[in-house]
């Protein structure tokens, strides 16, 4: 969580400001989603720039350059819209439910199961993360890399430069001023370096948080299902074989208690992957268990019965 917590802050994704009692003031607004706007407003600006080289260039830029130019303005536009989810109130409380509420690390001490299902949730969404991150990295580095090769093999580094020669860059702009120089080179270098940075940060940094709460889900997923299995059952005096089972009464009264406690620790899970779908925007498959793989159990019946003694536990 801290490695994600710093990438996505990096690219003003993390909503910190849910997870702080700060007064609001006439700036909140500006500190909140000030840089948010202004990576909005700098993936706009290279939209139009992008667009404007591709047009005025049309008839001269080969197939390989016209397919990587219309690629990258699809990629801005795609960034657009993903910089508006940071803003958006769904998302802010989702992150928030799920870092202060639904995290693992909250039931680790419920029973040694958990603990156990912490542990190794907490392993996998270790090494997704690491993965994850390996691939901005890369990302960042290998997309510029081939266009700074060309240019070290072409002779663009020498002082003895190729006459009517110029720079190959990652990304292509027409900009107010020639950067068809040295200087100009470095500083359109380094700002698509910037910008594939943000780019690889907010498609994978999204990612991130859908892989661990899935991980996350599926944990608790494990827990309830273990909780079902070892559910108590009751007491059998000796002798009594043709008796059929019952709860005495105070068994009755844990048990109604535990079943409440099972309850409410379902809808939680529903609600989570509720937080899962707005960030995936798909819809979901209803969770199911299977009594010993055979036959399927739900956890509220059709049946009127069931239904009645679910809301009965439900209301208390």
């Amino acid at each position: 969580m801290k490695r994600i917590r710093f990438t996505l802050r990096s690219i003003s994704a993390w909503p910190n400001h849910v997870f702080e009692d700060l007064p609001a003031t006439k700036l909140s607004i500006i500190s909140r989603y000030g840089y948010t706007s202004f990576l909005g407003i700098l993936c706009c600006f290279s939209i139009v720039a992008q667009t404007t080289y591709m047009m005025k260039n049309m008839g001269k830029l080969g197939f390989i350059d016209l397919g990587q130019t219309c690629l990258n303005i699809l990629m801005c536009l795609v960034y657009i819209q993903r910089t508006s989810l940071p803003i958006q109130t769904g998302y802010q409380a989702g992150i928030k439910e799920f870092a202060s509420k639904f995290h693992l690390i909250y039931y680790k001490n419920k029973t040694d199961y958990s603990a156990k299902i912490n542990k190794k949730v907490t392993k996998y969404c270790e090494i997704a993360v690491i993965v994850q991150h390996v691939q901005i990295y890369m990302v960042s580095f290998m997309y510029n890399l081939a266009p700074l090769y060309s240019n070290f093999n072409a002779g663009m580094f020498s002082s003895d430069k190729p006459i009517n020669s110029t720079y190959v860059h990652s990304v292509s702009y027409v900009l107010p001023f020639d950067y068809n120089n040295e200087i100009g080179y470095i500083i359109v270098c380094l700002y698509n370096f910037y910008v594939s940075y943000n780019l690889a940060t907010l498609f994978s940094g999204h990612d991130h948080l859908v892989c661990v709460f899935v991980f996350h889900i599926w944990g608790h997923l494990k827990i309830f299902e273990h909780d079902l299995n070892y559910f108590p059952r009751p007491s059998l005096a000796v002798k009594a074989k043709a008796v059929p089972l019952r709860y005495t009464k105070q068994e009755s009264k844990e048990v109604a208690k535990k079943l409440k406690e099972m309850i409410e620790y379902y809808v939680m899970i529903k609600d989570n992957r509720r937080t899962v779908l707005i960030l995936l925007q798909i819809v979901q498959q209803s969770l199911a268990l299977k009594a010993c793989n055979m036959v399927p159990v739900g956890i509220v019946k059709a049946s009127f019965s069931y239904f009645l003694m679910l809301r009965t536990f439900a209301s208390k």
